[in-house]
């Protein structure tokens, strides 16, 4: 008797314990942050953008119901038709069973439509995370092989995504006569969108490059290809470096960040910034868009660095909304200008992320060190 029970004990307790493990697996502070943090908050942005606005109401707490039910009205707009019908009618069985004790089965059958309906949105999330995997998969294909040595250059990239794919990218473009064109560019938003355009600057950017290697006039052409070929509210931000095998050098930006260039000999950085709007920003005067770019000469010396990076790199921000900024970034270009291309990009990488502290990455980040042999 006293065996069975033990055993009986025993077996509840093995029970338990299987059962919280299953809930528990892999749990950790840091989900809980996610799940509480941007997943969240990423949530309610989305939601909202959709909800209808409560402006008018004075009355604070009909303003807080208002906003309330045009939240769930936006959500409930987001389920398919058949998926809505369900969904409502889980609402009336939990409803029925509050307002009639004797209809507990209906809490039963609503618990299984709710299952039901959360086992299809899991099954299309996985199967878009899949594809999302396959797209980052393509997008990191597409960027270019670093050969550490080129045309007596020394060259380091470095990109992360704020999501799977992002808008930011770089690429390296060889000419026969031996110079080198090095292409950072970030389209506004991320996500697939900001992806896909970027795919079709990259491919019009190593196409024109092919017909001319003049940085403005290159810009000017990609302008027109994308003029009325943008939806409204996209842009694109561009620099363009040229190199040299003798060192000399062209910097031209569409809208982009400014180049850091740290000279050895000074032992101090500089900005490289000329003027110049951002693709797809102009109305329908084309000249204007060229007559805006400048194009900044540059001459190389041994030691001489330069550093390309989209805007995801200084405005970065840390949990108490610090953001990198361009002196943190200029400073450690000055702290390791002995150290190789691949070093210094490691080395930015590390501070960036030691920075963040764990902080959501806001934007996509992408850099591209430079080094004069």
């Amino acid at each position: 008797m006293m065996n069975r029970l033990v055993d009986s004990i025993r077996r509840t307790a093995r029970f338990v314990q299987n059962f919280l493990q299953l809930f528990t697996k892999d749990l950790s502070r840091e989900e809980f942050s996610k799940l509480f943090g941007h997943e969240t908050r990423g949530t309610y942005e989305f939601f909202l953008r959709h909800a209808q606005p409560t402006e008018g109401e004075h009355n604070r707490f009909v303003r807080m119901l208002r906003f309330a039910w045009s939240l769930f009205i936006a959500f409930i707009g987001k389920l398919s038709p058949a998926r809505r019908l369900m969904y409502g009618v889980a609402l009336v069985l939990v409803v029925l069973a509050i307002l009639q004790h004797d209809r507990t089965a209906d809490l039963f059958y609503a618990f299984l439509i709710v299952n039901f309906l959360l086992a299809l949105e899991m099954s299309d999330r996985l199967i878009t995370r899949d594809e999302l995997e396959v797209a980052r998969d393509i997008q990191e294909s597409l960027r270019p092989e670093i050969i550490a040595t080129e045309s007596g250059f020394e060259l380091a990239a470095y990109a992360e995504p704020a999501r799977n794919v992002g808008g930011d990218y770089y690429d390296i473009l060889r000419h026969q006569d031996g110079s080198l064109l090095i292409v950072i560019a970030d389209v506004s938003g991320k996500g697939i969108s900001a992806a896909l355009y970027a795919a079709k600057v990259q491919t019009a950017l190593q196409l024109f490059f092919e017909q001319t290697q003049d940085l403005s006039d290159l810009l000017s052409r990609l302008d027109a290809h994308l003029h009325n070929r943008l939806k409204k509210n996209f842009f694109i931000t561009i620099g363009l470096l040229r190199l040299q095998p003798n060192g000399k050098a062209e910097f031209c930006r569409a809208g982009h960040p400014p180049a850091i260039l740290y000279s050895k000999e000074k032992m101090s950085c500089v900005n490289l910034q000329p003027k110049g709007i951002a693709v797809g920003l102009r109305s329908n005067d084309a000249p204007a868009f060229e007559r805006s770019l400048e194009v900044e000469k540059i001459k190389f010396k041994p030691g001489d660095i330069c550093l390309l990076y989209t805007d995801g790199v200084v405005e970065g921000v840390n949990k108490v909304a610090n953001e990198f900024g361009e002196q943190r970034l200029s400073l450690l270009v000055k702290t390791f200008s002995m150290e190789s291309a691949s070093t210094l990009k490691d080395r930015i990488a590390a501070e960036l992320q030691q920075f963040r502290e764990g902080a959501e990455l806001r934007d996509d980040t992408t850099l591209v060190v430079v080094k004069r042999l």
